[in-house]
């Protein structure tokens, strides 16, 4: 086996990860002040921790640098109860009224704005802009896999927070840290997706711990009073009932726009408009080459085919830069109309896969090739069959390594060549 050979990426990732490790582990006294020594310890150490995962979102070339471009204005106000609860998190009645008074100088002030933006940035960077983005990619598919993937990520986020513990926090406000820290982690990720803005994440996490933490940090008073407490409590239940149904709402192609290149994920009934325009785009094709009956002139697949797919599980769709450019079906043998098959045979009886319907948009080459590499990934055993017509998919199977085994009909009794494969991609 080939040893990987270590890269400067490899260097930087390891001299930031061993510098944060010694600041938390060392925490040198730099002024001899215990509180503000402290304030630098986490500056220190969180700015690492960024320095960390803002590479490594660039590297897996996660879209989450920007804003949406489709509707900028309404991705803003989708997310406006986001921003008021961590706007309302700063105690303004309170500082109005002289109830809460700054007790600390102004440069003080700016050292622990720049404490709450780096903890902003390493979080929001490790959790959404790294960790999410992982999990979607491999669970995003259904809104099902959505969810999951946002309340457990969250869970995790405010666990974190249990290591507050070893630094000396009391249980009962690592506790309640733990239950703000899960929501917020929940509120970020969904204005994450809603907006592709890492950095609007960072802004609503620092703002949010700014206003929390600004009594003791650096002002003195009675942080909780009557109206503040009732203000707060409203926003936050109904932001979170606001952002729960936003959250259930989202589909497949609410995520796709997070990553770029080449994705494979199964169908949603959603995705049938864009369906369309694929197989629309490849029966014109088809039949400028000279095979206009395969799939005829506007009538196949059906919607109700479409979203029998999604709904089996069977349909997939390849998403170039966050769109779907191609489709296929895939679908666990036996297969009804290759039960019998003339002028040849199949080359064994092992378990298959079928794989259908295969269409490009045009936007994207070697579909085919990506497409059935996908499906032996899974199935090692493949069938497949197209139109006599049809001469660029007969060349291509030959190309990808499929073997003519015969004649097979379809249901509406028209003839169509059959091909299968074994033993998984061919390179």
């Amino acid at each position: 086996m080939k040893k990987k050979r270590i890269t400067g990426f490899d260097i930087y990732l390891i001299i930031c990860i061993a510098g944060l490790l010694a600041v938390e582990i060392a925490r040198p006294r730099l002024t001899g002040d215990e509180e503000l020594d402290g304030m630098l310890n986490i500056i220190f150490s969180r700015m690492l921790g960024f320095m960390v995962f803002l590479p490594i979102a660039v590297k897996s070339r996660y879209r989450v640098f920007g804003f949406v471009r489709e509707r900028p204005a309404a991705a803003l106000l989708a997310v406006l109860p986001a921003i008021l609860v961590c706007v309302n998190n700063f105690p303004f009645i309170g500082s109005l009224t002289g109830g809460i008074r700054p007790d600390k100088p102004g440069w003080y002030v700016a050292l622990f704005v720049l404490q709450c933006l780096s903890i902003g940035l390493f979080e929001e960077f490790a959790f959404r802009g790294v960790l999410l983005p992982a999990v979607l990619e491999r669970y995003g598919d259904s809104k099902k896999g959505i969810f999951l993937s946002v309340v457990v990520g969250s869970a995790l986020f405010g666990l974190v927070h249990l290591f507050n513990l070893l630094e000396g926090a009391g249980a009962g406000s690592v506790l309640l840290q733990i239950g703000y820290s899960t929501l917020i982690g929940g509120m970020c990720a969904i204005v994450l997706i809603k907006t592709r803005c890492i950095w609007l994440c960072v802004a609503l996490h620092a703002v949010f711990d700014f206003g929390g933490f600004y009594v003791p940090s650096v002002a003195e008073g009675e942080l909780w009073d009557a109206p503040t407490v009732a203000i707060t409590a409203v926003l936050g239940v109904l932001t979170a009932v606001y952002m729960t149904v936003m959250l259930l709402r989202f589909e497949p192609s609410s995520v796709d726009p997070l990553f770029a290149g080449i994705r494979i994920r199964r169908t949603a009934a959603s995705d049938i408009p864009e369906l369309r325009r694929i197989y629309a785009a490849a029966r014109g094709r088809m039949a400028a080459e000279g095979n206009p009956h395969q799939w005829g002139d506007r009538s196949y697949p059906p919607d109700d085919l479409l979203r029998h797919d999604a709904l089996c599980g069977t349909g997939r769709a390849m998403i170039l830069d966050g769109r779907p450019a191609a489709a296929f079906a895939v679908i666990p043998g036996p297969d009804p109309t290759y039960a019998k098959i003339e002028d040849g045979a199949w080359k064994n009886d092992r378990p298959y896969a079928a794989v259908h319907r295969i269409a490009s948009d045009g936007t994207l080459r070697g579909v085919l090739k990506l497409a059935l590499d996908y499906c032996s990934g899974i199935w090692p055993e493949l069938r497949i069959d197209t139109h006599e017509d049809n001469l660029r998919m007969r060349r291509l199977l030959g190309e990808n390594g499929f073997v003519r085994c015969g004649i097979i009909h379809v249901e509406d009794g028209s003839p169509r060549i059959a091909f299968s494969r074994s033993g998984g991609k061919k390179n």
